[in-house]
């Protein structure tokens, strides 16, 4: 998780993408003020697994619009993706 981070901060993502934590969760979106199930991506690593475990939410009330898990070795390629993909 943390080589995501600076991962993040390194390509210049943290001018435009706004960060907090949820007990084992990174929660990523392009507002300030973050709302946990509207455009967020919620980002987990389970390192006995060492698995990948990312969440999108795009509306309230709604279930995840996207929900991926992805080896130890594609966490921030995958993520590099989803960013691109979402235009954010």
């Amino acid at each position: 998780m943390v080589e995501l981070v600076q991962h993040i901060r390194a390509s210049g993502l943290d001018k435009r993408l706004f960060a907090g934590t949820s007990l084992e969760s990174l929660i990523i979106s392009i507002y300030d003020d973050i709302d946990r199930h509207k455009d967020a991506l919620h980002i987990k690593y389970d390192l006995g697994a060492k698995l990948w475990h990312f969440e999108y939410f795009a509306k309230p009330f709604q279930n995840a619009e996207f929900v991926r898990r992805y080896p130890g070795d594609k966490g921030i390629a995958k993520f590099d993706n989803f960013i691109k993909l979402i235009g954010w």
